[in-house]
């Protein structure tokens, strides 16, 4: 296995990889010395013959050229001994607007002979086209060719390479392997990156990755969702292919709901300390044994046992229900809910992951961070919906809005560490099978006593029959909210039900503007590099804008650096937060989280504590400060022992 520094290592990699101004311009770096890149997209360098078109669908990590025509030809003038290729992914196999799977072959002449035939629903994406040339010039043609009547190819460009280069093929695939579209392999020797790129044929399941001869190499593999996973050592002999075996992936355990009605990852129950929730889960006849709630602080948990009566009445078949009471000492925070259950055969804990959300008080003026239409469907992307949802947990909304997502796999996992709750729907671009992670289309959350967030994931065409039913469980509604897949709800049911913000992200018109004949405010998608921050103030939404625009969001590209972020250190035993904002906005009661040795008090330079949570153990001490961050300052925040 990789050694702990080795992995630090790695994460602090990636983050200045996904940051690089040009990453979508080329593979990830690092790039090992000697090798030099050619862009299939670069006209200069490629010749095209035939049908070839330039492709970077719904933010892949790369731009590359796709053809479907038999026949179609590249032409590469290159100066080497060894020239190798990358096949392009096709990061959303499901949405049909993408094209057809590559299903043609790439014969690959060098100087008029053929050196390989690549057969694109098989093999890995790099592979070594040819080795000990002669030193010079040399011609590649690239002919593509249909196989079985059938075509495809896509291509992102090719290196002149090293003599000494060779290459490791391995299969990989997973748990809910039908949303496994990609992943990213990050290959160590020693403490070193050599090699940080996505990887993976969607179709087949291979990874093929062309590494420098050496010895002592290791690969790290992440997919958002998923567990990572290491390879053991392996050495790269020259001009040969090293095979592997991979483990299985599995899913990450904050992602898989087990025998969970409600509450669910997209149907939280968000509740004070004290209150109480009913929870309906797969029962069986089994006894009940323990209801417990419990959340992840470092490697250290925070935990409670939770007192429940059962509301027998209520059981029907299989399922069961309860009512539970929250301990006032519970700590703030998103935490899995578990039901032990025993006998009949059926022993066994049901499980909801980050279902219930814990708060101190009800808000009056809820803040929502909102985006949509991500494009969220493999990992690169989902890369980026970690970095967006960092920001978040900095800016500490009441809730998370998200319309029109994608691949749910993928989501769960980016979304994981989100500090708030959250909601999200699938639109027009959804993987089939998102609701085995994010349930019913239509679903109700009371964010207070008096504010429920209706989730509307369908065509307005559909009707209101069931979201009328939904709002019509909360009569005493101060009043009510939408995150919808597109905007255009009957202006009757958003007067009847005192819809204050639809919030969107498929739709036409204005994306901030009052709907007209309603008090309704229309917060809409205006593109996929950006997201909001919506404030209400006594009951309408005070500013959902950036920078005093009309209707701008907070621009955020897909290879910028975070413009709200926190870094931390430590010294002598005070742990200091530097805390940057480069946006032209200011952040209230945003927060900032440090985990530190519970053998101590702390005091804080600045801003409040407002949670201190303790872990079972007694050894890990969770501290989340609030503090104003004002726009475009940079400043640092000490937590001391006393």
């Amino acid at each position: 296995m990789i050694s702990k520094s080795s992995l630090l290592t790695i994460v602090a990699l990636i983050a200045c990889l996904a940051y690089s101004s040009n990453a979508a311009e080329r593979p990830a770096t690092p790039m090992p010395t000697a090798w030099s890149w050619i862009s299939a997209t670069n006209s200069d360098s490629v010749e095209k013959a035939g049908s070839w078109q330039r492709d970077q669908f719904r933010y892949a990590h790369a731009a590359h050229l796709k053809s479907y025509q038999d026949g179609a030809e590249l032409t590469i003038a290159f100066s080497g001994t060894a020239i190798g290729i990358r096949l392009a992914g096709q990061n959303t196999p499901e949405y049909s607007g993408q094209g057809a799977a590559s299903q043609g072959r790439l014969v690959c002449s060098i100087d008029g002979t053929v050196a390989k035939t690549i057969y694109c629903t098989h093999t890995g994406r790099e592979q070594i086209l040819a080795h000990g040339l002669k030193p010079g010039d040399h011609i590649l043609k690239i002919h593509h060719a249909a196989v079985n009547n059938q075509t495809g190819c896509r291509i992102d460009g090719f290196w002149t390479l090293p003599a000494a280069t060779g290459s490791v093929t391995f299969q990989l695939t997973g748990e809910r392997s039908q949303f496994l579209t990609d992943c990213r392999l990050i290959v160590v020797q020693g403490d070193k990156i050599i090699r940080s790129t996505i990887a993976r044929n969607w179709i087949s399941g291979t990874c093929s990755l062309l590494l420098p001869a050496g010895s002592n190499y290791q690969i790290a593999i992440q997919a958002s969702g998923w567990q990572s996973v290491s390879s053991s050592a392996f050495d790269i002999t020259a001009n040969s292919e090293t095979t592997l075996t991979l483990p299985f992936l599995k899913r990450t355990i904050s992602t898989i709901p087990y025998h969970f009605r409600y509450p669910s990852i997209n149907n939280q129950a968000i509740r004070t300390r004290g209150s109480t929730f009913r929870a309906r889960f797969l029962g069986f006849t089994a006894t009940i044994q323990t209801v417990r709630i419990k959340r992840e602080i470092g490697n250290k948990t925070i935990s409670r046992l939770l007192e429940f009566r059962e509301l027998s009445d209520r059981a029907d078949y299989y399922d069961r229900e309860v009512e539970v009471i929250i301990p006032a000492d519970t700590p703030v925070g998103i935490y899995d809910l578990e039901i032990s259950i025993e006998g009949s055969g059926r022993t066994s804990v049901a499980r909801s992951p980050r279902s219930v959300a814990i708060i101190t008080n009800y808000t009056q003026n809820p803040r929502f961070v909102s985006w949509g239409h991500l494009d969220t469907s493999g990992q690169y992307q989902a890369e980026y919906l970690q970095r967006l949802c960092t920001m978040v947990d900095i800016i500490a909304p009441d809730m998370v809005l998200a319309s029109n997502c994608v691949n749910p796999a993928y989501i769960s996992g980016a979304m994981a560490s989100l500090r708030s709750p959250y909601m999200v729907n699938f639109g027009n671009h959804q993987m089939p099978g998102h609701k085995h992670w994010y349930g019913a289309d239509i679903q109700i959350v009371p964010l207070t006593p008096q504010i429920n967030v209706l989730n509307y994931a369908l065509p307005w065409f559909h009707g209101t029959e069931a979201a009328s039913g939904l709002f019509n469980r909360y009569p005493d509604a101060t009043y009510n909210i939408i995150n919808g897949f597109e905007p255009n709800a009957p202006i009757e049911f958003l007067n009847q039900h005192k819809v204050r913000l639809i919030h969107d992200a498929h739709g036409l018109g204005s994306k901030a503007m009052i709907i007209a004949g309603t008090q309704t405010q229309r917060v809409g998608k205006t593109n996929s590099n950006s997201f909001r921050v919506i404030q209400f103030k006594d009951g309408t939404v005070e500013s959902c804008t950036y920078n005093n625009h009309p209707t701008a969001p907070i621009p955020f590209a897909r290879t910028q650096v975070m413009p709200l972020q926190v870094k931390q250190t430590v010294e002598n035993d005070t742990y200091t937060a530097t805390v940057t904002n480069e946006l032209k906005m200011d952040f209230r009661d945003a927060t900032i989280r440090f985990l530190v040795p519970a053998d101590q008090t702390y005091r804080t330079s600045g801003g409040e504590i407002t949670s201190t949570a303790l872990s079972d153990d007694k050894s890990l001490l969770e501290i989340i400060v609030s503090i104003d961050i004002p726009q475009e300052t940079v400043f640092s925040l000490n937590l001391s022992p006393n």
